[in-house]
């Protein structure tokens, strides 16, 4: 491992001097990119909201397709990737469920059948939860070995679509990744999430605000 480490450290050096690659030039992108990304977060979230709308309640499953269009829908699985959506929208004013609160009165054999687009199946679990929206979010991986290093990469997208208890679509905004290393599935959709939470929530909210009131 740490062969290969260095034979991969020492390819991007020599790259970098024949490309004229500047380490400082690198930080200023990185940092025109954040400036960027942190401008296009304030601009989504500077929306007006009601309070009769924030105070309506917001349910969050989480479920990853596999090959074949089936879904693992144990929801104490993505405990991690509930919790950093959750916490950003009660951060923004919005009125969440814990998962307790979900899995408590929704059965697995319902949420599957929400996640396989069942609108009866969504109106049906709105109602038990009393919930006014919904938000799915869908994890779909690919792995893969790279080609060079013959190492399993995986890649993974993200979906997240927020739609009234009537099943009325609102927002719908997706994350993806670059390849990682290895075939973690849920630990490389925990990272991508991690890193694009803001603009994800960002996007949900500025069209729950503008929308949701709708419903």
């Amino acid at each position: 491992m740490r062969r290969l480490c260095m034979f991969v450290f020492c390819f991007f050096v020599l790259n970098s001097i024949a490309y004229g690659f500047s380490f400082s030039d690198d930080e200023r992108q990185q940092a025109a990119d954040r400036a960027a990304k942190n401008k296009r977060i304030d601009n989504l979230l500077d929306v007006p909201c009601k309070d009769s709308l924030k105070d309506k309640k917001i349910a969050v499953l989480i479920a990853e397709r596999h090959s074949g269009g089936k879904f693992s829908v144990t929801q104490s699985k993505y405990s991690s990737l509930f919790e950093i959506i959750n916490s950003r929208l009660r951060d923004l004013g919005l009125r969440t469920y814990n998962q307790e609160d979900i899995t408590r009165q929704i059965a697995d054999a319902e949420i599957k059948a929400y996640m396989n687009n069942d609108p009866d199946a969504a109106l049906s679990a709105a109602k038990r939860l009393s919930a006014n929206f919904m938000l799915r979010g869908v994890i779909d991986s690919r792995t893969n070995v790279n080609p060079i290093l013959h190492i399993n990469e995986v890649s993974v997208d993200i979906s997240f679509t927020l739609s009234g208890a009537s099943g009325r679509t609102i927002s719908g905004t997706t994350a993806r990744s670059e390849s990682y290393s290895g075939a973690d599935t849920i630990r490389t959709a925990q990272i991508l999430v991690e890193e694009q939470a803001d603009e994800i929530v960002a996007k949900l909210y500025h069209d729950f605000c503008r929308k949701g009131g709708s419903q």
